[in-house]
């Protein structure tokens, strides 16, 4: 399982972010501790959907964390798709896997979830150094998730959002899935 890295490491230290307006476009920036020279944004995207029985919409799915697609190492993830759900109830675990589409890139990875809303004190990021035997390579890697590492970060419809971003801080983007745990 993943573990946590020591306290103060959220997910926004990978971005900056950037407050939504009512019509879904940035109303202005703040930056929140992301590497130099970056330029992704970040925020909450609006109304959210859902319908009852607390089964997000389409909308709760949408991706909170833009692309910041710097340098030539973009990881992707793979798995969860966006949207799906990942059981973790009676002890099961979920292999996340993201790639570069062969592109390699200096390691170590930082994987990143958070809740939703989607904040600082509602990530956690771990770093993932490359271990071909464990599964991390330069090009890509696999790591399994359990409830065990969501303790902590709160959901306010199911979603969960995860984020894979290389040594300096390129992604492309969050891929929001739903946790039954």
């Amino acid at each position: 399982m993943l573990e946590r890295l020591v306290a103060g490491l959220g997910i926004f230290g990978l971005v900056s972010l950037v407050a939504c307006g009512p019509d879904g476009g940035g109303s202005g920036g703040t930056s929140a501790g992301g590497a130099a020279g970056q330029t992704g944004a970040a925020g909450a995207a609006p109304g959210g959907g859902g319908s009852p029985g607390g089964n997000p919409g389409a909308a709760s799915c949408a991706q909170q964390i833009t692309p910041n697609p710097t340098g030539g190492c973009a990881p992707r993830v793979v798995t969860p798709a966006v949207c799906a759900e990942v059981d973790l109830t009676n002890g099961q675990s979920y292999e996340v896997a993201w790639t570069t589409d062969g592109t390699g890139c200096e390691t170590p990875w930082t994987a990143c979830v958070a809740g939703n809303p989607v904040s600082d004190p509602n990530s956690v990021c771990v770093k993932l150094s490359e271990n071909v035997n464990a599964g991390i390579s330069r090009t890509g890697g696999i790591a399994n998730i359990a409830a065990s590492d969501l303790e902590g970060l709160t959901s306010d419809n199911g979603v969960y959002h995860l984020l894979i971003a290389s040594f300096y801080g390129s992604h492309l983007g969050s891929v929001a899935f739903r946790v039954k745990k």
